[in-house]
């Protein structure tokens, strides 16, 4: 990574790393692990020397990627179900203590009910349920 980019990542990581994660184009991904497993291999080439974990432990859940203990990713594939969304949900509400910057990667076929849920759902957090935090939603 140049000093630039060091620079950047650096100054906003979190919309560095959007911005990668909107570049990244998986393929032959048929499975969320499949999704996963492309996206950790893209960010580890084009982000070299950054701390980058995938299962990363927080508290009794694990988000799918973590850069540093700066951003993280979780990672859903065709959220199509009430219960799907329920569990994204609580999910965030257990990470809301130690996530400061999360991105919401979603990808393959959901519900477009379910995801105008979503997106509802995290424009209407108050402060008392994210306080700080910074949650952005990528569909892919």
């Amino acid at each position: 990574m140049g000093l630039l980019q060091n620079l950047s990542f650096g100054w906003d990581s979190v919309s560095h790393v959007e911005t990668l994660i909107n570049e990244w184009r998986p393929r032959a991904c048929e499975t969320e692990k499949d999704y996963q497993n492309s996206l950790y291999n893209f960010l580890e080439e084009k982000l070299p020397g950054k701390n980058i974990t995938k299962e990363y432990g927080i508290g009794r859940s694990k988000v799918d990627i973590a850069i540093g203990k700066k951003v993280f990713i979780e990672l859903k594939k065709d959220i199509r179900s009430t219960g799907q969304f329920q569990r994204l949900i609580g999910q965030l509400e257990i990470y809301k203590n130690d996530c400061d910057n999360m991105l919401l990667v979603v990808c393959g076929k959901n519900d477009n009910n379910l995801m105008k849920q979503l997106r509802d759902k995290l424009k209407t957090y108050d402060s008392d349920l994210l306080g700080d935090q910074n949650y952005r939603l990528i569909e892919k």
